[in-house]
């Protein structure tokens, strides 16, 4: 029974012939129907009653698209309702489709689980192809939803985690979005950090790459009582050497390698060898501070 309320008042609905049907999965539509499921039928209960429709096979999960339409998996397939004709029809080209679960990305690809755990695709023109990059044995895979106008998947132990997932809407195999900031990983170059993507704003000489571009944007260099703060030689083998001939003096400098962690953070006076043999070979940003903490220099430097 499901039990509704309306201002101070409770009423009692009924959406199935027996009252002691369990209520499977559930979606609201656009124009404020609910639909509810229990094994091989579906509800749609409003302001002027239920209506109740038969489903072939045991439905098992609801999935509402971007346009409005649920999509219904059961263990005799894949079905599409529209909400605007009432109308259910075939999606699965192949009627045997035991569906476990499905969603449609905003391109029109259909994405369903089977019982044996292996997810397929059935693209714009009606053609299904498996996801070969599916590697996953047996993982507690729970449902799918829209986020950003992309195709999410959750679930305990989706790819080993017991975190959020993002499944790509293409058919040539996964990526995901661990940081849901809306950029897969294949372009965010810190798919765990949310203000880290291609779309972030580049805040200059803190040695972090926020968009993603390759390298932290730098201010100019900026001049100290005439004189140019030198880190010389660059590219480095073992040391390099930082001189400042400026009465203003520079008392810290900080090496941060292009994922922002800090490797070095050394007190300076005018000037200083700075050993970086034990680095790895690569690219790092070394930003000089004044007495007050706040930064003056910034140079990219290439440990070889």
């Amino acid at each position: 029974m499901l039990l509704k309320k309306q201002g101070d008042n409770f009423e009692t609905i009924q959406p199935f012939s027996s009252s002691m049907s369990i209520f499977g999965d559930s979606e609201i539509t656009e124009d404020g129907r609910l639909a509810l499921v229990t094994f091989g039928k579906m509800a749609l209960i409003d302001e002027s009653g239920v209506q109740t429709i038969s489903v072939s096979g045991v439905i098992r999960d609801l999935f509402l698209n971007t346009d409005g339409n649920i999509l219904i998996s059961s263990s005799s397939g894949l079905r599409l309702f529209d909400t605007t004709t009432n109308e259910i029809s075939t999606v699965a080209p192949d009627e045997t489709t035991n569906a476990d679960l499905a969603g449609m990305d905003p391109d029109g690809n259909i994405y369903f689980l089977s019982q044996g755990f292996q997810l397929s695709v059935i693209d714009t023109q009606n053609n299904l192809s498996e996801v070969d990059s599916w590697t996953v044995e047996e993982p507690n895979f729970e449902g799918f939803f829209i986020y950003k106008d992309t195709l999410r998947s959750y679930g305990l132990n989706v790819n080993g985690t017991q975190e959020l997932c993002t499944v790509i809407t293409s058919l040539n195999g996964f990526l995901f979005d661990n940081d849901f900031d809306g950029y897969f990983n294949d372009v965010d170059c810190d798919d765990d950090d949310f203000d880290i993507n291609p779309g972030a704003e580049e805040i200059p000489n803190n040695g972090i790459d926020e968009d993603c571009d390759g390298e932290d944007a730098t201010s100019s260099i900026v001049e100290l009582n005439g004189s140019l703060v030198s880190v010389y030689p660059n590219p480095a083998f073992d040391k390099i050497a930082i001189n400042n001939n400026s009465s203003n003096a520079i008392t810290q400098i900080k090496i941060v390698d292009t994922k922002g962690a800090i490797v070095r953070h050394v007190t300076i006076d005018q000037s200083l060898e700075i050993d970086i043999q034990e680095l790895i070979p690569g690219i790092y940003y070394l930003t000089t501070f004044n007495e007050e903490s706040k930064p003056l220099t910034a140079h990219r430097i290439i440990k070889e």
